[in-house]
């Protein structure tokens, strides 16, 4: 039987999931919202499941709308799907032939380089852990013509960003490169391309958004995109035109209407339960990197810290990368959350 060298050549990415849903250890591995939605939102969605209309072909009536007035941009500059994931790899589909130099961050989210791998890219990277994160990008820019360059605005799982103004420049100084560049985190950041775009959009950049992390909403798969009206023409063609199913589109809707009950959850992480666990981590000695999104990273010889973590009924991320051997990376939450981090932090490691 033949199949595609391409998917031959890449490897099944399988992220650790196992038990996720039926433990009740607390999860700061994915880096979700530990806090439950607010009632208001749970109970328009159990609305939605009792009206009857499971049976209808999805229609995404307001929501474009609603992702205008969020973002700022009009909306034949937006598109959604499945979850980011999805569109991150419509993307690299769209605007990449095989032996397209592709750009991205090492380490980093690693659906970059599988939809790069699958799009047959010649994939190149530039180092997250440098301390001059635009001076290395921009040089790697300069080393030979490349298609595609992605972004994570914050990285996962480093934590760091290039500040959005610069990153612009780069968009900007090198118009012949796409730019991807991955929002993930933004709502805990605080720092988007976007304000600074609305005004003119560059028709070189696509900015990758999720509602699986400040939104609460990853179990039901939504992502969109914010690019120019021709890139939006694309993605039409890859994506199916139902993917996105009615349910995880009025949830979406119903967020973006209770958008600022949703977010003072991102607000209260980064601003009170973050600082508060870093300050756990600096009195035991523990190093860990910078971050501008809802984690930390932890660099190396950790083993013990995540098995003692462990211990407690509370699951962290063991990086596999090459580049992070040993890392751990925790995930930030609320206050039951950060509670139960710190009690655990408090003991001696075993």
């Amino acid at each position: 039987m033949h199949f595609c060298r391409s998917v031959l050549d890449v490897h099944e990415y399988r992220p650790p999931l196992q038990g996720r849903s039926t433990t009740d250890e607390l999860l700061l591995d994915f880096n979700e919202r530990t806090d439950p939605l607010p009632p208001v939102v749970l109970e328009a969605l159990a609305g939605w499941c009792l009206g009857g209309r499971t049976q209808v072909y999805p229609e995404y009536n307001g929501f474009l709308e609603a992702l205008s007035s969020y973002t700022g941009l009009p909306e034949d500059h937006l598109f959604f799907g499945v979850g980011s994931d999805q569109l991150i790899d419509c993307v690299f589909r769209a605007v990449t032939d095989p032996g397209d130099v592709a750009l991205i961050p090492a380490p980093s989210f690693a659906m970059y380089a599988h939809s790069a791998a699958l799009a047959q890219a010649d994939t190149r990277t530039f180092d997250m852990m440098a301390s001059d994160l635009a001076g290395v990008a921009r040089e790697r820019l300069a080393e030979r013509r490349v298609r595609i360059a992605v972004f994570g605005q914050p990285n996962n799982p480093t934590g760091g960003m290039i500040p959005s103004q610069v990153l612009l420049e780069l968009v900007r100084d090198n118009p012949e490169t796409w730019f991807l560049v991955d929002e993930a985190y933004a709502e805990f950041s605080g720092d988007s391309l976007l304000p600074l775009v609305s005004r003119q959009f560059p028709q070189n950049l696509v900015v990758a958004r999720t509602f699986s992390k400040a939104f609460g909403l990853a179990a039901l798969r939504i992502g969109y995109v914010v690019a120019s009206p021709a890139m939006v023409m694309q993605l039409a063609k890859i994506r199916g035109p139902y993917d996105l199913s009615s349910l995880a589109s009025y949830a979406a809707l119903v967020v973006l209407r209770h958008r600022d009950e949703v977010l003072s959850y991102a607000t209260e992480v980064m601003s009170i339960y973050k600082p508060r666990v870093e300050a756990a981590l600096r009195s035991r000695k523990i190093a860990f990197l910078p971050s501008q999104a809802n984690f930390l990273l932890i660099p190396g010889g950790v083993a013990l810290l995540a098995d003692h973590l462990k211990s407690h009924g509370i699951r962290t991320r063991v990086m596999g990368q090459p580049e992070l051997t040993g890392a751990l990376r925790i995930s930030i939450g609320g206050a039951e959350a950060t509670r139960r981090l710190l009690d655990a932090l408090s003991t001696p490691l075993s």
